[in-house]
């Protein structure tokens, strides 16, 4: 986004740029965000400047849209609305959208399947049911490893005093039993 511009300017310059562009849609909107057209970019708080540039995204009217943390600097409402604004786009022109994010919240609600990278590597790709009776954090002395058979290591994190685990299971329920002291 162009903060000197203003929001009309802005979709103008998508207008123009774009040959497949939906102005109508685009427009309709923004109006439902209740985004002034004549306000400059740069006044706009930071959930408006979403809701526009991904106005912008979606005018294109794009088989394929890929957002990276689309959310990340919003306020909780201002999730929610820019994510329900992707699921309509969805169902009513079945574009495939994929997204980073940096917390599973972020995206439980509205992705599926779920893939997960560490270091650049698929670590985890499944559906959310599956993830979450399947794959567990478990945090604690680094002798509490390991976890014994049918569980696999995905992740796996030490200190001196702390060691962190994202383990996935053969079956449902936790790897470890709780433990007192």
């Amino acid at each position: 986004l162009y903060p000197d511009f203003t929001v009309a300017e802005t979709l103008e310059l998508g207008r123009r740029l774009n040959p497949s562009w939906d102005h109508a849609y685009v427009v309709g909107r923004v109006e439902r965000f209740r985004i002034p057209l004549e306000r400059r970019v740069r006044t706009l708080s930071t959930g408006q400047r979403a809701q526009v540039a991904l106005a912008l995204a979606i005018g294109k009217r794009p088989r394929l849209l890929l957002l990276d943390e689309p959310v990340a600097n919003l306020d909780p409402p201002a999730r929610l609305e820019l994510l329900e604004g992707l699921m309509a786009t969805v169902a009513d022109d079945g574009t495939t959208v994929v997204l980073s994010a940096n917390a599973l919240a972020d995206v439980e609600r509205v992705c599926e399947p779920i893939v997960i990278l560490v270091d650049g590597r698929v670590r985890v790709a499944e559906e959310i049911e599956t993830l979450r009776s399947r794959h567990f954090f478990v945090s604690g002395v680094p002798s509490l490893a390991p976890f014994g058979e049918g569980w696999e290591v995905i992740d796996e994190r030490r200190a001196e005093r702390q060691a962190n685990w994202i383990v996935r299971g053969a079956r449902d329920g936790p790897p470890v039993e709780a433990r007192n002291g």
